[in-house]
């Protein structure tokens, strides 16, 4: 493995896990300022404006990156594709914002949605704040960037972009009708990446006296991935707008995007190594260096091992603290030794997140995600995509978003219509590790070996060791901690920061007596392949 690719996956990694620091501690202030209801409307509007920036975007910038990626020496051509890529993604943008309009100007049952808390025409005035999003975004040329291989570059703006909307996010929002203003700085973030891109785009690419390249030889692939797009957004947000139909006071729905949030932040740091795999698969592929490209695939399939083999399982034993935390919500069950009188005073301090209750339960159930979703992607991105069998995930992708919809409407509805999140989480849970299973029968002459090794076998099995430890041993920490100071949150983040320190000891100390290859080679800083 050459160490330019490991010095992109450290700086790809870093930033990820800094973005995702951050997120983690503004989420649980804006959570407990914005209470369960508004939480939830947030939500809501945000994954409605999800499949309209999905639908803008229709995959292009995943088709740029490995057209692009075939042409970067030649300054000429990479010009005259970016050129095109970026009017056909222009195009896209504007008929997708022209759809968002028609439906929520014309259904007054979209803009008028929680009237009760928004206000008149409240939801649509938050749907199109959020639209800005993908409005902006199209000038932004990422593709373009992660082509090149600007790792570094997009590390460090993309930290001080998320450092700048927290201050703002931590200095303003006091009040749960500042939802509007929190939309506005989320949005900032956008702003400020485009903005960036935009200044420092000269110094790579010059479109003055450079045609366009010709749309044709894209019309077939774009349609694919047309289509994997909107069954993509459907599959990934479908879950919440379903949830969020059957919840009519979106206190589930908030209960399960604490959930997730937990989940959303591992599956972000494996999938957003992708986006530093993804070029060079590409590039392996069209030069038929298929050693290379094995070896590539299997140290990124190793990396997702081992970041979401731990991640479950600490995070199905502290389950309950987590979503504790992160919902700003203290109401813990599991073992907590404390008086009627002191439960009583506790929850009345947290009224405003009684109904994030079930989410550890729902965190457990999605917690398989961070495996399976992420070596779903690993697939798309390095196997599927690079070797142009776009359709065969299409298939996989069409037929697990049918199933998931209807066994979340099933379970939903009927086995668990007082608490719906839960069915929909075991339906999302069950389903994609299907989906997983499908994807790998489709693609195991390319990915069995990548898989399925020794390796990855030592860190399923010292990942169910600390898995067990966490749920045994983290109750009995956290009653102690409570006994000693009394105090429920202290004791609940010092139970999640001890906990994961000792299972960060256990997990690397006995993955390193057993010679797994990433602990080997971080501790020894040796650059070997694996």
């Amino acid at each position: 493995m050459k160490k330019d690719i490991k010095f992109n996956v450290f700086v790809s990694i870093v930033r990820t896990l800094t973005l995702t620091l951050v997120s983690f501690l503004t989420f649980p202030y804006v959570s407990s300022t914005l209470g369960d209801n508004y939480l939830g409307a947030y939500t809501w509007a945000n994954t409605f404006v999800y499949f309209f920036l999905i639908l803008a975007r229709i995959s292009i910038p995943n088709i740029a990156v490995r057209e692009c990626v075939k042409v970067k020496d030649d300054k000429v051509e990479l010009a005259r594709k970016t050129k095109l890529f970026f009017v056909m993604q222009l195009i896209t943008t504007a008929l997708s914002f022209v759809s968002l309009l028609v439906i929520v100007l014309t259904i007054p049952g979209v803009r008028n949605m929680n009237q009760e808390i928004l206000g008149e025409n409240g939801m649509g005035n938050l749907i199109f704040i959020l639209s800005i999003n993908f409005l902006a975004g199209v000038f932004s040329f990422e593709w373009l960037y992660t082509a090149l291989e600007k790792h570094f570059y997009m590390a460090v703006r993309s930290i001080i972009a998320m450092a700048i909307s927290s201050i703002l996010i931590f200095s303003f929002i006091r009040y749960k009708e500042h939802v509007y203003i929190y939309s506005l700085f989320t949005v900032g973030v956008t702003i400020i990446t485009v903005i960036s891109n935009l200044i420092f785009l000269p110094k790579y690419i010059h479109f003055k006296g450079v045609g366009i390249a010709s749309p044709k030889p894209y019309f077939k692939p774009i349609l694919t991935m047309l289509l994997i797009t909107i069954v993509l957004a459907i599959y990934n947000e479908g879950d919440m707008l379903l949830l969020g139909i059957m919840d009519a006071k979106k206190s589930e729905t908030g209960a399960h995007t604490i959930a997730m949030r937990g989940i959303e932040i591992i599956i972000t740091v494996i999938t957003s190594l992708n986006m530093v795999f993804m070029p060079r698969a590409s590039d392996y592929v069209v030069k038929g260096e298929e050693e290379k490209y094995n070896e590539l695939v299997k140290y990124s399939m190793n990396l997702c091992f081992f970041i979401a083999i731990p991640a479950i399982a600490t995070m199905v034993g502290t389950s309950e603290t987590i979503t504790a935390l992160i919902s700003g919500n203290g109401n813990v069950s599991r073992e907590f030794l404390i008086t009627a009188e002191q439960l009583e005073e506790f929850e009345m301090h947290f009224e405003e997140g009684k109904a994030f209750a079930n989410a550890w339960i729902i965190l457990c159930f999605l917690s398989p995600l961070m495996l399976t979703y992420s070596i779903g992607d690993i697939i798309y991105t390095q196997v599927l995509i690079p070797y142009k069998k776009e359709r065969i995930y299409l298939i996989v992708l069409g037929i697990a978003t049918i199933l998931m919809l209807g066994f979340s409407a099933l379970l939903g509805l009927t086995f668990f219509k007082a608490v719906p999140g839960l069915g929909v989480a075991i339906s999302v849970g069950a389903i994609d590790i299907f989906a997983f299973i499908l994807l790998f029968i489709l693609t195991k002459n390319k990915t069995k070996k990548a898989i399925f090794n020794l390796n990855n076998l030592k860190i399923v099995v010292v990942g169910v060791i600390i898995g067990v430890f966490t749920f045994f041993v983290g109750p009995i920490i956290r009653n102690a901690l409570y006994q000693a100071n009394n105090d429920f949150v202290a004791s609940l983040l010092l139970e999640l920061v001890i906990m994961v320190l000792i299972d960060a000891f256990i997990y690397i100390g006995t993955l390193y007596i057993l010679k797994e290859n990433l602990v080997r080679d971080l501790l020894h800083f040796k650059h070997k392949s694996n």
